[in-house]
């Protein structure tokens, strides 16, 4: 019965961000989950790497999923090297009050007039948090940390279920994918033996998109633990054409972690994605032509230490893409 109370109270406060300018404004978001028709948990089987179980919120609009998130106590392979486990901790119910600008609801997203894109666009790069009204205990709310749930794929060699792509190189720079009457062009300049490493720093925003799933992989019945692969797209317009450059992180490597001043000190090759932005074909080809590995460096601005992930120049027609083609 005191729960009961306690949701209703709850509701009283307007749980949800007043506008989609507070939450561009905010740097976390705080989104209200309640079990309905238009919103869906499932709790997954605990992970054999992780010793964890993952818990999912979906929100549906229209009778399909708008918005997905994933809580596990870890976010991803690198929080489980350096055992930092993923934000967990009860606050009390004027919590909400404080924060009600930044609080999102199911009757919010459903006045949004926004694809799911344009809404993962405003939130991405934001702290993510959940609260779920099964787990309102007293005069307590239990806030999670929560992220984007992306699709979780099994990478095979069943060769029937590959879908057909024509696929074209375009010397010496660019490599095209048609798909029925879509066609995505992507830079993939050649990297040569040379014997420099490059740094691709990445932040998000409306030109840089960073797609984050797990896949296994089959060997005859048997099917690998679950690996991260992290996908950072960045989208460049050279000759007054639209292309896309894409890096690829399959945690091949571990992760080597560096202090920010001696990324920055001038001994590394750096590049962002405005000097992207500016380059020529020659220039491309002249900053690839000493290449020997490729990192992306997230975090770069506000962090002591940054993350170097070791990535390959790849081409694969995601989310962010194939809605810029639109």
């Amino acid at each position: 019965m005191k729960k009961i109370i306690l949701i209703i109270l709850l509701s009283s406060y307007g749980l949800f961000a007043q506008t989609i300018d507070d939450l561009k404004k905010s740097d976390s978001i705080y989104f209200y989950f309640s079990s309905s028709g238009s919103q869906e948990k499932k709790v997954s089987n605990e992970d054999s790497y992780t010793k964890d179980t993952i818990v999912s919120y979906s929100y549906f609009k229209n009778g399909k999923e708008f918005l997905g998130f994933r809580y596990s106590k870890y976010k991803n392979f690198d929080a489980i090297d350096a055992k930092k486990e993923t934000y967990k901790q009860y606050h009390k119910k004027e919590f909400l009050i404080k924060n009600e600008q930044q609080i999102v609801d199911i009757k919010f997203l459903n006045k949004l007039s926004l694809h799911t894109f344009e809404f993962r666009n405003i939130i991405q790069g934001k702290k993510l948090f959940l609260i779920d009204d099964e787990e309102i205990t007293g005069e307590k709310i239990l806030i999670r940390e929560v992220f984007i749930n992306m699709l979780d794929a099994a990478i095979c060699d069943d060769t029937e279920n590959i879908k057909v792509t024509t696929v074209k190189d375009i010397p010496p720079f660019y490599y095209e994918m048609r798909s029925k009457d879509e066609f995505y062009t992507f830079l993939k300049p050649k990297k040569d033996d040379g014997n420099e490493n490059l740094y691709v720093l990445f932040k998000p925003s409306n030109n840089t998109y960073k797609n984050s799933y797990k896949y296994t992989t089959l060997n005859g019945s048997i099917r690998s633990e679950s690996k991260i692969q992290e996908q950072f797209t960045f989208k460049l317009t050279i000759k007054n054409q639209k292309v896309f450059f894409q890096l690829t992180n399959k945690r091949k490597q571990k992760m080597i972690l560096l202090k920010k001043d001696d990324l920055f000190s001038g001994k590394y090759n750096t590049v962002s994605h405005e000097k992207l932005s500016t380059l020529s074909e020659k220039q491309f080809e002249n900053l690839f032509s000493t290449v020997k590995n490729i990192y992306v460096v997230e975090n770069f601005e506000n962090s002591e230490f940054v993350t170097l992930k070791l990535v390959k120049i790849s081409a694969e027609a995601n989310d962010f893409i194939r809605k810029d083609y639109e």
